[in-house]
């Protein structure tokens, strides 16, 4: 049996009553849960917050453990029992609630020049993915390449246009492209939301309702994260780099944007790909102020 260390102050409301559900996926820090068409992701003592997320306090690999997708998973009386092998005890625990808004306060001049020094460090340490070559440019004639540049490219000339919801349909389009759990699309839509809506927040229900339309294209763990950061909701290095960002702190933006480009394969690199684009909507919204 394995305690809880912390969780999502979201999770608990499903927790209370008898739950049924399965193993999506295991990796060795990970455990992807669904019980009541909601995810879980049981993670190692050693994972930052995020949402959807129970901490527990093991260290070694899930792998080890013997669980497979498709396990079932029970929820009930203070438990979750997952397959025969692995049981989390509920019970009090830290909680964490990620889905604090963070307001701007930097001039154009300053988040100009936070846009050119984080891009120049995505451009060092990002991982050459489909979609990190076609935002910056990279020779690659991969299909995949090609759709992705096609994207940015509109994005790019609609944004000149200063026309913020044309350019949240075309992000939106992105949805399920590219491989693995999370796609390059919905590791660029998370990024690309979670800047938008922390800058302008009246946006929430123009994305919120664009969203739906085309949610149903990716897996439900790509979905969730997109969901999350139409609502404000993402890993804690994310947040503490949108904070970082927003209110002039570069010592505390170059450590975040390596946290974030640490995660995953391509995750991350993706994912701060959206957060790049997102900041030059914002600098050219600045210009029509």
């Amino acid at each position: 049996m394995m305690d809880i260390v912390s969780m999502d102050k979201a999770l608990p409301a499903i927790l209370v009553n008898k739950t049924y559900g399965y193993v999506h996926s295991v990796y060795a820090k990970v455990i992807n849960l669904i019980a009541d068409n909601r995810l879980i992701a049981v993670c190692c003592a050693d994972m930052e917050p995020a949402p959807d997320t129970i901490i527990v306090n093991y260290m070694d690999s899930f792998i080890k453990l013997n669980i497979k997708s498709g396990d079932n998973v029970v929820i009930m009386e203070n438990l979750i029992i997952v397959g025969e092998v692995f049981t989390i005890i509920l019970k009090s625990c830290s909680m964490y609630d990620l889905s604090y808004l963070i307001s701007c306060t930097n001039s154009k001049l300053v988040m100009s020049e936070l846009l050119h020094r984080t891009e120049k460090l995505v451009i060092i340490y990002g991982t050459h993915s489909s979609l990190y070559n076609a935002c910056f440019d990279v020779s690659d004639n991969s299909e995949m390449t090609r759709i992705f540049r096609n994207k940015i490219t509109d994005i790019r000339k609609t944004n000149e246009l200063r026309n913020i919801e044309n350019v949240i349909d075309i992000v939106t389009e992105l949805t399920g492209l590219g491989i693995g759990l999370t796609p390059s699309g919905d590791d660029f839509m998370a990024g690309f939301f979670l800047i938008i809506l922390n800058w302008s927040p009246y946006l929430k229900d123009t994305i919120s309702l664009k969203y739906k339309e085309c949610g149903n294209k990716t897996g439900i763990i790509g979905r969730r994260m997109v969901e999350n950061a139409i609502d404000n909701r993402a890993r804690q290095s994310e947040k503490c780099l949108v904070r970082a960002l927003f209110q002039q702190s570069w010592y505390e933006v170059k450590s975040y944007i390596h946290r974030v480009l640490n995660f995953g394969s391509s995750s991350g690199t993706d994912t701060m790909c959206g957060i790049v684009t997102a900041l030059h909507v914002i600098l050219i919204s600045m210009d029509r102020e």
